[in-house]
């Protein structure tokens, strides 16, 4: 969204930026300066000081110094709540502005201005454009510039600090003085264009205010219903699920984003708005997402989203009645996939030899004393089945294979059904291979955030030993719902429930579930947190390293934050 001052309404200027540029004195010994009128001098300043504005490199000995930062960040959080409260990671470092960052050292994010920076490139315009005559080969422009800085300092704009020595003198990175900034109420005009960084060939007006933006944000929102949005997705638990589509009925909630959960089976009669942020795949799904409103037979508004850079999206675009007036082809299923038919198999023999432990928990599987994680002994020996269960097994998928069409069954006779059948208890081994994978991360995590506070290396209240009391009450929360392990409760609508487990890894038929999902535990707080998954092509986007991930109110970051397998 564009800020105040891309909006029009705000106009942010430098103190006495008009009457220090016409002084001609103070810029005589100032390399190009003291060649530029006063009215080019205003222009070129406000140019290169709104650039230290844009980078964040501001100064404030109260407010933006990093111990102000720290100690100003910890009172915003100690005093906000969830969902306002800025988290650790969010606080922004200071930024500083460098001639040469490559000889600045130590931990701070610098913004460079040398030759080949923008703004480098933007005096080499002027130079050339007004013929000065000015060298702006590397060496020259760095003294040019340091310079021309230091004058930015006397003029009481910028703040120095000094960083290391080199052979021509001293090193130092510059901020612009935040008291030195004044904020003025703004006419609507079009705003200052940034020359530095959105430099063009041709003349091109100013940038115009987005009007929509600066009537969104003159309203006076107190005066209105208050607007509550949440998600609604197949991640949520059912009770949870329900009751926020009781509470968008009611008008508690005034919107759902929703993922395709929404296309069926849920009728809220009162909605009449359906915003589709993409085309969908198909007419089918389109009749079924649109169809969400205008159920009692109100008026509805239907608005579908066409992304440019979807080739899927701009076809529609152009050919609309294909989607909105299209055919809905019936669903068809191919009933000749062996996975498909594997997973029936798989099926039927846990039904016949007993999935009993596979009822409420993993652990109840699998041998968790054991460092390999192995199936427990008395379930391998209920898992081998006798020749009579063999032949049950058998006969029952025979007749699945006599209703396929008459050209695949050839290909499912008894050879291929008595070799799957003999590898059921190997394939389900390895379909726990994940789920043991995520233990033992949890478990690992576990221990050493223990081994870092039972040894007391560090003292009580020190970042470290605080991370170390996180990390072990988000690991035992992600082995609770690893072991399916809900207090009292153990839900069949949790991630790791085993039938729903085994769905997901395809060991068992998965008719609602995603097939070989990517998960990754999303942390809430210090206390509680869940796992979430993700089908392979969007995890790959969406968990990627440095990522941020949002869920249900909840926020990971990058892969120290998240666990993926």
């Amino acid at each position: 969204m564009p800020n105040l001052e891309q909006c029009g309404l705000l106009k942010v200027d430098y103190c006495s930026i008009e009457e220090i540029c016409a002084d001609d004195n103070g810029w005589s010994n100032t390399p190009l300066f003291d060649q530029l009128s006063a009215a080019e001098r205003v222009a070129v300043a406000r140019q290169l000081l709104d650039y230290f504005r844009s980078s964040y490199a501001l100064y404030s000995q109260e407010y933006l110094t990093p111990d102000a930062m720290r100690s100003k960040g910890t009172n915003i959080r100690e005093k906000l709540k969830d969902p306002y409260r800025i988290e650790k990671d969010d606080m922004p470092d200071p930024a500083y502005v460098s001639i040469t960052p490559q000889q600045v050292t130590g931990r701070i994010f610098t913004v460079s201005v040398g030759r080949q920076s923008g703004v480098g490139r933007y005096l080499y315009r002027i130079v050339k454009e007004k013929n000065l005559g000015i060298d702006m080969k590397s060496n020259a422009y760095n003294q040019l510039m340091r310079k021309l800085l230091d004058t930015f300092c006397a003029a009481g704009w910028l703040f120095a600090t000094k960083v290391g020595a080199d052979a021509d003198g001293n090193i130092y990175v510059y901020q612009l003085r935040a008291d030195q900034m004044l904020w003025l109420k703004a006419d609507g005009q079009p705003i200052r264009r940034d020359e530095i960084r959105s430099y063009s060939y041709k003349n091109t007006e100013a940038p115009k205010p987005s009007n929509f933006f600066r009537e969104l944000y003159q309203t006076d929102f107190n005066e209105q219903k208050s607007l509550i949005g949440s998600e609604h997705t197949g991640q949520l638990g059912t009770d949870l699920r329900q009751e926020r589509e009781d509470k968008f009925r009611e008008g508690e909630i005034s919107a759902l984003y929703c993922s395709p959960t929404m296309e069926l089976g849920i009728d809220i009669s009162s909605l009449n708005v359906v915003h589709m942020r993409n085309v969908p795949p198909n007419p089918a799904n389109y009749t079924q997402r649109s169809g969400r409103a205008g159920r009692s037979g109100q008026a509805a508004l239907v608005v579908t989203y066409c992304s440019y850079y979807s080739p899927h999206d701009r076809h529609y675009f152009e050919h609309k009645t294909e989607m909105v007036a299209g055919q809905v082809a019936p669903p068809r299923l191919d009933l000749t996939q062996e996975e498909l038919l594997i997973s029936h198999l798989n099926a039927i023999y846990l039904a016949e030899v007993g999935a009993g432990p596979f009822e409420e928990s993993l652990t109840d599987v699998i041998d968790v004393e054991h460092p390999d994680l192995p199936i427990k002994v008395a379930v391998q020996q209920g898992l081998q089945a006798t020749a009579a269960v063999k032949a049950k097994v058998r006969a029952a998928f025979q007749e699945i294979v006599l209703r396929l069409p008459k050209e695949a069954q050839p290909k499912y006779n008894l050879t291929w059904i008595d070799l799957h059948i003999e590898q059921v208890p190997a394939v389900l081994d390895r379909a726990l291979d994940r789920w043991r994978r995520l233990y033992r991360a949890a478990q690992t995590q576990l221990h050493d955030a223990q081994q870092i506070i039972s040894k007391n290396i560090y003292l009580d209240g020190t970042p470290e030993r605080k991370r170390a009391f996180r990390l072990e009450r988000q690991a035992t929360k992600q082995r609770d719902l690893l072991r399916n392990d809900l207090g009292r409760n153990r839900s069949a609508s949790s991630e790791f429930y085993p039938f729903r487990y085994l769905a997901a890894e395809g060991f068992l038929p998965g008719y609602n579930f995603t097939r070989l999902p990517i998960r990754t535990f999303l942390p809430k707080g210090d206390f509680d947190g869940e796992f979430i998954s993700r089908p392979r092509f969007i995890a790959l986007r969406e968990f990627g390293p440095r990522n941020i991930v949002y869920h249900n109110g909840n926020k990971g970051s990058g892969p120290s934050g998240v666990l993926a397998v």
